[in-house]
């Protein structure tokens, strides 16, 4: 009899221990949960607000270099290629339709 209640006082103060750590051990998770979670939010705020920014001086460098490869002589250049693509779709959208009435009476 003094074993059995010897192994159920031992029995009691495992459950009591137990409980105290499984009581701290989720206080543990949540607190690592919490911090985990504002870590994980933090960058993804940060790069909301620097991505305008972003896409601003993104923007102003495509400008700059744009304009800087710009002169008179290259926007009339520029010009002229554009016009001889808008020739050679013309002429492309003209064979097509000559080959698509030479095939409607094959």
């Amino acid at each position: 009899m003094g074993r059995k209640k010897e192994h159920g006082d031992l029995a009691t103060q495992y459950r009591s221990q137990y409980e105290s750590q499984k009581s701290s051990s989720d206080a543990l998770k949540k607190e690592f949960e919490r911090n985990w979670a504002i870590k994980l939010k933090k960058p993804k705020d940060k790069r909301e607000f620097w991505w305008p920014e972003r896409k601003r001086a993104e923007a102003q460098e495509s400008i700059q270099n744009t304009m800087s490869s710009m002169n008179n002589k290259s926007a009339f250049d520029t010009f002229d290629r554009m016009s001889q693509k808008v020739d050679d779709m013309e002429a492309n959208a003209a064979a097509q339709v000559e080959l698509n009435e030479a095939l409607k009476w094959r």
